[in-house]
């Protein structure tokens, strides 16, 4: 599967952890979240801290050998960290978060985070350490279900689309949500996650289909996908053949049909009156630089 994702500099980066960890607050407990599933059939790589899976109890299976883990960092044995940083790196599988709580409780908080329900009753699994996912959730979930994750967290730090790290706004203190009480996700919330995951499928099509034409930077990809997903949500388009269409035509103008103010016009015109997408987009690539 491919990660649109840039490798970015592991040393500077754990040394930006550190400082981030040294200049934090007293009495926080700081933990690597690790989305294991991401190492499913791979070597596990480092466990340099004690680990608390999410997935730990027995009902969930088969799904406890891809849990998500919590990771005690004690900010100890730096070569093990770096080590951990490199297995992770071009996946979305590493964050970081700091807590009043010990590895134990936050877990056992998280626990209760994991299996939502939506407005029609099915059930629904929130990877939210699957840092594509955590990325976008301050903006998809309602300021309550926000809050409801990021109860037990002082700070949340993942490794963004560049290779970088880059803190998740939490949210700011509101009413409280009962721990025991269900969380129904809202058809709203549903959609904007659907839509968040939008450009990483259509990343990991054009990777298998049309390899030829990416950029060599998987974040700029991801932005170009962002921005065509972002239009074709505009305009109402939302079958999987114009989805595709309008991505190729992207990435074979390395991106500046973007840019091009006949686009939205031609894109709300095919909204309204579908017709041959790639017939109709052609005059506005024939100037376009080829990928």
């Amino acid at each position: 599967m491919y990660f649109a994702m840039d490798k970015g500099d592991m040393p500077q980066l754990y040394q930006m952890l550190c400082e981030q960890r040294h200049a934090s607050p007293a009495g926080l407990n700081w933990f690597a979240l690790l989305d294991s599933g991401f190492n499913h059939r791979r070597p596990p790589g480092p466990r340099p801290g004690a680990v608390w899976p999410l997935y730990g109890q027995p009902e969930w299976g088969e799904l406890r050998q891809v849990s998500p883990l919590l990771i005690e960092w004690s900010g100890e044995d730096a070569t093990a960290w770096q080590t951990l940083l490199r297995h992770c790196q071009r996946r979305p599988m590493l964050s970081f978060v700091a807590s009043r709580q010990d590895g134990a409780a936050l877990c056992a908080a998280w626990l209760r985070c994991l299996q939502l329900t939506t407005a029609d009753g099915q059930g629904y699994l929130l990877r939210f350490a699957d840092t594509r996912i955590s990325a976008a959730l301050s903006q998809a979930l309602e300021p309550a279900s926000w809050r409801r994750l990021c109860a037990p967290l002082e700070q949340w730090l993942i490794i963004d689309r560049a290779g970088r790290l880059q803190t998740l706004p939490l949210p700011l203190p509101g009413d409280t949500v009962e721990e025991d009480e269900d969380w129904t996700l809202s058809d709203s919330e549903l959609a904007a996650l659907l839509q968040a995951a939008q450009p990483d499928m259509l990343a990991d099509r054009l990777h298998d289909d049309f390899v030829e034409l990416l950029p060599s930077s998987g974040a700029l990809l991801y932005d170009w996908l962002r921005r065509t997903c972002e239009l074709l949500a505009e305009h109402g388009i939302d079958n999987a053949p114009d989805q595709l269409t309008l991505a190729v035509a992207v990435c074979c103008s390395q991106g500046v049909l973007l840019d091009d103010s006949r686009l939205p016009a031609l894109l709300a015109k095919h909204g309204q009156t579908p017709d041959v997408l790639d017939e109709a987009l052609a005059p506005l690539l024939e100037n376009a630089p080829v990928a």
